[in-house]
């Protein structure tokens, strides 16, 4: 159930993309990703992959500390996924700046 989730909140988040940000696909997306980590029952690199794309909306809203716990999330659960060390070098530069 948490991969359906998972798999269904970061397909809201593409769509999001692809409609300019569309406000809509974001909150839907957020609230998947959301029920997606609460759950008891999800793949491992389905809960990195989620907290990934929660790190993004996070960061698209300007929500840093959001952002910075969820992608620190996502190493804990599969550090071997593709672009999640760029994801926290960039969350780390921008609170740098």
């Amino acid at each position: 159930q948490g991969d359906f989730y998972s798999l269904r909140g970061m397909a809201y988040f593409q769509r999001a993309k692809l409609l300019n940000e569309s406000a809509e696909m974001m909150v839907k997306s957020e609230k998947d990703l959301t029920q997606a980590v609460a759950s008891l029952n999800i793949n491992v690199n389905y809960i990195a992959r989620a907290y990934m794309t929660l790190s993004d909306i996070y960061l698209g809203k300007n929500e840093l500390q959001k952002a910075d716990k969820a992608i620190k999330k996502a190493l804990r659960a599969n550090k071997r996924i593709e672009g999640i060390r760029d994801r926290l070098r960039n969350i780390n530069r921008i609170k740098l700046q």
